[in-house]
């Protein structure tokens, strides 16, 4: 039974590693910008 249990264990470690490593990279969002435009500053007259 021990036996058994070990070796359906290691089949499911090894299947679960296996699609791990076949997943697609995760990619991240484009970062938006949330700047504003430069604007000059200069005094009013």
């Amino acid at each position: 039974m021990t036996k058994k249990l070990y070796t359906i264990l290691s089949i499911f470690m090894l299947a679960a590693m296996v699609l791990a490593a076949c997943a697609p990279a995760a990619t991240e969002a484009p970062a938006v910008a949330t700047e504003a435009p430069a604007e000059p500053t200069e005094a009013p007259p």
